[in-house]
């Protein structure tokens, strides 16, 4: 993501953050502990194992005491997903904190403060295999997909299989500005 703001903004956001926001937040550390992580939401395949990968190691190890995690996300790739995540964590979907944080990247990234959501496919792999799903559809959610279903001519006892491809169209037309990015021939 583009940091939208003009440069004497972004030193203006660091040194507020520098002055006020981190003393704050070392302040708070022997009470509270707040982590900060930027969820990856341009592609599907990211935000679900990446996010998934972390909640599930969390679930797993155990929350660490007195620790509150906030993550930051804009326009992701699947709200629905994102929906399922925010009954888990504590999310705020805003743009300007997301360009917020970004402008604080490289001082946030220097401290403990900053958690990075990695998928590692080993261990998510291990842990996968040995506990429950972490997300799960709402019954309201369960009778939406059965009528998308229906619509789609497919029986409630027929068989089918989600397929999930990965090209550049949909990053194409998602941020046309950034072709040159993902077209490298």
């Amino acid at each position: 993501m583009k940091i939208y703001f003009k440069p004497l903004v972004v030193t203006g956001v660091r040194i507020f953050f520098i002055l006020a926001a981190l003393p704050v937040l070392y302040a708070l550390e022997p009470f509270i502990k707040l982590r900060f992580c930027l969820m990856p939401n341009q592609r599907i395949g990211h935000l679900a194992v990446n996010t998934d990968t972390l909640l599930r190691r969390l679930t797993s190890e155990g929350w660490p005491p007195r620790t509150f995690y906030i993550f930051l996300i804009w326009d992701p790739a699947n709200q629905q997903m994102v929906d399922m995540f925010k009954r888990k964590l504590t999310i705020l979907q805003n743009k300007t904190l997301v360009q917020i944080y970004y402008a604080v990247l490289p001082i946030i990234n220097r401290t403990r403060f900053s958690v990075m959501i990695i998928g590692d496919s080993h261990p998510y792999t291990f842990v996968a295999n040995t506990m429950d799903p972490v997300l799960s559809f709402t019954p309201e959610e369960e009778d939406a997909g059965k009528r998308g279903l229906a619509e789609m001519e497919i029986g409630a006892d027929d068989w089918f299989v989600c397929f999930h491809g990965r090209d550049t169209r949909y990053l194409e037309e998602w941020r046309p500005q950034f072709i040159h990015l993902w077209n490298k021939t």
